[in-house]
């Protein structure tokens, strides 16, 4: 059941490629998750990789965790969030890629078709 709703993202250009952010919004009065994990993956036949992967505000998180895999195919977020602010994170790939999303409990799975002009969501 999805109770964290995907809101549109966003993407902009950087030096070394494209940030996508993305927020999740409680649906109704769905309580903050306990604890929040959320995994991104790059195909592996894609020239482009993760270059990073964080909350947009670190100090909405307590026992924060997050890490790029050495290959920039998959990046993790885990940590406890402290408000709802907390629930929007900064995606950095290296260019064009569909990205894979996958959320703990309430957070469905998603794909984002990420390009200059912006970044489309398919729910998978």
């Amino acid at each position: 059941q999805e109770t964290f709703k995907l809101l549109p993202p966003t993407v902009v250009p950087t030096e070394t490629g494209l940030m996508v952010r993305f927020r999740f919004q409680p649906v109704g009065d769905t309580p903050l998750p306990k604890e929040l994990t959320l995994v991104v993956r790059v195909p592996g036949d894609s020239a482009a990789t993760i270059q990073h992967l964080r909350p947009a505000a670190e100090e909405g998180y307590g026992q924060l965790t997050h890490m790029v895999g050495p290959g920039g195919r998959l990046g993790l977020v885990e940590g406890i969030p402290s408000d709802v602010s907390a629930l929007e994170f900064e995606l950095v790939v290296t260019g064009p890629v569909k990205a894979t999303l996958r959320g703990s409990e309430g957070i469905r799975d998603f794909e984002l078709d990420i390009s200059p002009d912006g970044c489309s969501v398919r729910q998978l």
